[in-house]
Parts: C-alpha cells; sequence; structure tokens
C-alpha cells in the first residue's frame, strides 16, 4: 500500500508539473495552478528527491532560498529573491521556494487566480 501511495503521488507530480498552457490560452481558465509541497524536513531531502526522479531538471529549475541569517533576511536579500522568482516565471522555469513565508505577500498577482499575461514582444508596443 505504502509504495502504491508513493508512486501515485510521484505520478501526479509528473502530470502536474507537465501542464503547460497553449498558445492563446486563458490562464485564468486553466484546469491547473501550482503545486505546493511541503517538506518538514531540516535538511531538505525532496528537493533531492524531485531532481533524482526526473520531476524537475536542474537546468529549468530555480532555487530560491531566504536564510534565517540576519543580512540574508532584509529588504534588499528579499527584493532580490522576488526578482529571481519573477525572472524564472518569465523564463517558464520551476520555482522551488525555500523558506520564503516572509516574500509570498509579494506574489499576489501570481498566486491569485485573475491575472493577465503582458506581452514583451516589440510587435505588440502600441496595443
Amino acid at each position: 500500500l505504502n509504495n502504491k501511495l508513493i508512486s501515485n503521488t510521484i505520478a501526479s507530480i509528473k502530470e502536474n508539473l507537465s501542464e503547460t498552457l497553449n498558445n492563446g490560452d486563458d490562464p485564468n481558465m486553466a484546469p491547473f495552478r501550482y503545486i505546493i509541497l511541503l517538506d518538514p524536513t531540516e535538511n531538505e531531502c525532496s528537493i533531492s528527491l524531485l531532481f533524482s526522479l526526473g520531476l524537475c531538471k536542474q537546468q529549468n529549475t530555480e532555487i530560491c532560498r531566504i536564510s534565517d541569517f540576519l543580512n540574508d533576511s532584509n529588504d534588499d536579500s528579499r527584493m532580490n529573491i522576488v526578482l529571481k522568482v519573477k525572472n524564472a516565471i518569465a523564463q517558464e522555469k520551476t520555482v522551488i521556494l525555500i523558506n520564503a513565508e516572509s516574500i509570498f505577500s509579494c506574489f499576489y498577482d501570481l498566486f491569485n487566480r485573475y491575472f493577465s499575461l503582458l506581452s514583451m514582444n516589440n510587435e505588440n508596443e502600441n496595443e
């Protein structure tokens, strides 16, 4: 039973990570959203599992970590992480957030069900 549960969980994660929008799809109507995996361990072993099981590819994954050290948890450091996350999302990378509760509110527009895609193509500058 335990192996079946693990296999089903891995298959579900793989399926969810492979879902994408087709060109012209409205992201607000997409049947999928974001995956949240909680790792209660101290050594973040779930990240190693994501890579070793082939669920995430290192070249297409951005790991963003906010440490508990005073110099790493100031406003400048947190905003740098926010920019790193938004840039990774714009490049369609998988983002893994670690200890990032202090910046979750910065992603309201991303995690909210209703958001708009803005085109960055030069040909659409007049729209």
